[in-house]
């Protein structure tokens, strides 16, 4: 098995197909029938940052409702005292801030975006309990997609993720955290 080199470190900001990553000035008002200004922290290579970015796109918000920030997180900006641990003291993306509310994990996160759009299923109906399962079920323990991007199967791939995108991710973070 051969490994292909990623270029590192990996660009902050990889722009969602539909969102356009840029702060918008103001909510629309699609979003609930008041402005609000609602923001979500994220990382374009963290695949449970990108759960609501989808949830996004299928309850029907516009992507001036949302503005996006996102946190390098092969750089540790998550870890910054001054900054993103002010948002979410867990360190972990995605996190939603809705006016003075602050959801800090992909369930909670989602579970919020699920009340904001205006074709987002009813908390009452059998396809929102559905998806509730299915959201659930995926955010498990169990179900780490990290795993992964991080674990060596054998010597071979630890030695080959030491010098790729792993590595670096990693040198990066712990060079955040020894500041």
């Amino acid at each position: 098995m051969s490994v292909i080199p990623i270029p590192y470190p990996i660009p902050a900001i990889v722009p969602f197909p539909h969102i356009d990553p840029s702060p918008s000035p103001h909510s629309t008002p699609s979003l609930r029938s008041r402005p609000l200004t609602t923001v979500l922290y994220e990382f374009a290579g963290s695949v449970w940052a990108n759960a609501p970015k989808i949830a996004i796109t299928e309850v029907g918000l516009q992507p001036s409702d949302v503005e996006f920030r996102s946190v390098n997180l092969p750089e540790g900006q998550n870890f910054d005292p001054n900054g993103y641990l002010k948002v979410n003291r867990d360190a972990t993306v995605p996190a939603l801030v809705v006016g003075d509310k602050k959801f800090v994990d992909s369930t909670t996160v989602v579970d919020e975006i699920f009340k904001l759009g205006p074709d987002a299923p009813k908390h009452d109906s059998h396809t929102f309990h559905e998806l509730e399962k299915i959201i659930h079920a995926v955010h498990s323990p169990k179900h780490d997609p990290n795993a992964l991007l991080l674990l060596p199967t054998d010597d071979a791939d630890l030695e080959a993720k030491k010098k790729g995108v792993p590595g670096g991710f990693i040198a990066g973070r712990q060079k955040a955290l020894d500041q």
